[in-house]
């Protein structure tokens, strides 16, 4: 009797202490998703109210105006087309429309705009709620992975420190949501495969059919996950596998098929070419030499070299440790989407933003040093934990220094012109009327133009063309202290009664002089 009393206490006070310990790891789950979550916050809201003067941000006034069209004339006026020479009232439509990708990344800011208004924050606040939400969904896809709530906390602070993600996380582009869709197919895809239910495994699906709409990028993500399935996982294998491996291609094919479709709907018999000569521009071969230098001066501006270093590091452990723990070969998908996008857009690949999908790939990499050093590596003179924490710390340390440097960088000297030219944009507004303002070449192939009509609300034109109007009023053109080029320029539009009124940063002014008769 005795003796049953006490094993009924022993198992009473075991009961006690799971429970305690569920409840302490549930509470360091939150507490550490909070703190990366407003890490993140912090860096990414630091300059989302400044004007669009910084490289790659020419995106913000081209899709900016795509949102605005919706907004304005609705998605059935214009059949959710976001870019096309065919859209209804094309007359009363702002920007320079083609079609090339689909139009799913516009949406966000479609709703930003109608709840909050046009403006420089709501612009690029779609494209960061996206990727807050890919940031969660990545911390417990890390949990689910590496098993340990301080592994996950290291490994998402990572990412959510990476310059990369902070800078471009905010741009209006479809590189983000892209990014955030495939992060949250991912987490679906673990999910399913750790704990396996049948809510996870349409919750995955479904979230191929909407990321199919959002951008052609994402499509690598799916299929990395499918050649995962199909050809490494190893031990186990993964739940309804015949099914993942029927239906994924099926929907990636069905949601290609009706993008395809409306491309088609919106610019007739030359949807097809106009595609074709993006695809061939994008996926152009370049010389290996230029080509890799190129790589890794894009890679040390969305890494920073501290975690480059650290993600390479990462690798190598990777494939020294990968077979004592299964649960690592999860990672693969995040290894073989950023290949195949670099290797099928090779000429992508060497924009700024052309390694983004790299970002997730560093992160995990640097995670999986977190998780020998806190998890599996005995270090002499240590305490269990908190020794090891301290030297967690000091690398994540380092890579935010080394990223504030790089968003320094980014913020302070990655410019395509200053804040007096746009303040100059801003001025002139209220003078102008569609075609009466004239933009002069500009052989970098940057959007100004975009960013102009943004800002002003009224359609362009352009130089020589517009040389020849009668019509044009006025003119922006760039400064003729910057070359050749632009002398030559500003002496063309001298010529056709265009006389400079004043310069700025990098734009001058222009305004048609009437002669007497």
């Amino acid at each position: 009797m005795g003796r049953n009393k006490h094993k009924k206490k022993l198992q009473t006070e075991q009961f006690s202490k799971t429970d305690v310990q569920k409840k302490s790891s549930r509470l360091t789950i939150v507490v550490g998703l909070l703190i990366v979550c407003a890490v993140f916050l912090f860096l990414s809201w630091q300059h989302i109210s400044d004007p669009f003067i910084r490289v790659s941000e020419d995106t913000n006034g081209s899709n900016g105006l795509a949102a605005y069209n919706l907004t304005q004339y609705g998605f059935k006026s214009l059949k959710a087309g976001i870019y096309g020479s065919v859209l209804k009232n094309p007359a009363d439509a702002f920007g320079s429309f083609y079609t090339h990708h689909p139009f799913g990344f516009v949406l966000p800011t479609v709703l930003t705009y109608k709840l909050w208004g046009v403006s420089e924050m709501t612009t690029r606040l779609g494209p960061l709620l996206l990727s807050f939400l890919g940031l969660i969904a990545f911390y417990i896809a890390m949990l689910v992975i590496f098993e340990s709530p301080l592994v996950a906390v290291f490994t998402s602070l990572s990412l959510a420190i990476l310059p990369g993600f902070v800078y471009y996380g905010k741009h209006f582009d479809m590189q983000p949501p892209a990014l955030a869709f495939m992060l949250i197919s991912y987490l679906f895809f673990l999910l399913n495969e750790k704990k396996p239910k049948s809510a996870y495994a349409w919750l995955f699906l479904l979230s191929i059919a909407s990321g199919g709409f959002v951008a052609w990028f994402y499509y690598f993500m799916p299929i990395s996950i499918w050649i995962f399935i199909a050809f490494f996982k190893k031990g186990q294998s993964s739940p309804k596998r015949k099914l993942m491996l029927v239906a994924i291609p099926i929907i990636l094919l069905v949601a290609f098929s009706l993008n395809i479709l409306q491309f088609k709907t919106l610019n007739g018999p030359t949807a097809s070419k106009d595609l074709q000569g993006a695809f061939a521009l994008r996926s152009s071969s370049q010389t290996l030499g230029p080509w890799s230098a190129r790589l890794f001066e894009v890679a040390k501006w969305n890494f920073s070299l501290a975690f480059l270093i650290f993600g390479i590091i990462g690798i190598c452990a990777y494939i020294v440790v990968r077979k004592k723990h299964s649960s690592l070969q999860y990672l693969y998908p995040l290894f073989i989407t950023p290949l195949l996008n670099m290797a099928v857009f090779r000429q992508w690949s060497t924009h700024p933003f052309g390694l983004i999908f790299f970002l997730p790939l560093i992160a995990a990499a640097t995670g999986i040093l977190y998780f020998l050093l806190l998890e599996h590596v005995h270090i002499k003179n240590l305490s269990r934990t908190g020794g090891k924490i301290v030297l967690a710390l000091c690398i994540l340390g380092v890579g935010w220094y080394a990223s504030s440097n790089q968003l320094a960088f980014f913020y302070d000297k990655f410019l395509i012109w200053g804040p007096q030219d746009i303040r100059v944009i801003k001025e002139i507004k209220p003078q102008i009327k569609d075609g009466s303002l004239c933009l002069g070449q500009n052989p970098s192939g940057i959007g100004y133009g975009s960013i102009i009509q943004w800002y002003t609300n009224t359609k362009l034109s352009y130089s020589p063309d517009c040389l020849k109007k009668e019509t044009t009023r006025g003119a922006l053109i760039f400064h003729p202290a910057m070359g050749d080029f632009f002398a030559k320029e500003a002496a063309a539009f001298e010529e056709v009664g265009l006389k400079p009124v004043g310069c700025a940063d990098t734009i001058c002014l222009l305004s048609r002089i009437k002669t007497k008769k």
